[in-house]
């Protein structure tokens, strides 16, 4: 289970997610600090068949079970194409501040997916948190030198500009 709290889990989740599928129709998965997974749909009412959910549903355990480390893992189905398939699946990792650091995604066809199975992208995401904090420790960012950007917290900087959604 998560040690996060679960105001701080959802913080600006939708606003992320929304972000970064340009505003078409999302299907996220979350895990809450009780263990409890919950899934919204964001714009639509579409709904992954029972083997994405399942397929989901497994990944975000196995993510927030071993490659959580202070933080926590939220998945999401996007990008559907005219047969209501999803093309695209987001692994996104937030700190324990609420903010996505990072995000894998993966536009493998859902049978390729099945195929590589959950453990290949665990593996992936293993790999992706250990390159996070790598970087962080080669250009020499320490966690008080970041902002809490899902929490409103703006740059120190005043000159410093907001990335453009």
């Amino acid at each position: 289970m998560s040690k996060i709290d679960d105001d701080v889990i959802l913080l600006d989740l939708v606003g992320q997610v929304l972000t970064e599928t340009n505003g078409k129709t999302a299907w996220v998965l979350v895990r809450r600090s009780n263990g409890v997974k919950q899934a919204k749909t964001l714009l639509g009412m579409w709904k992954p068949e029972i083997a994405q959910a399942e397929f989901a549903y497994g990944l975000i355990e196995r993510l927030n079970r071993q490659v959580a480390h202070d933080g926590v893992w939220a998945v999401a189905w996007c990008d559907l194409d005219e047969f209501m398939v999803p093309q695209r699946l987001m692994m996104l990792w937030k700190d324990g501040d609420g903010d996505v650091c990072f995000m894998l995604d993966t536009e493998d066809d859902v049978a390729t997916l099945f195929r590589a199975g959950v453990d290949y992208y665990v593996n992936d995401a293993t790999n992706a948190f250990a390159h996070y904090k790598q970087l962080m420790k080669a250009v020499g960012v320490r966690p008080d030198q970041t902002r809490k950007a899902a929490q409103g917290q703006m740059s120190v900087d005043p000159s410093a500009k907001a990335p453009m959604a």
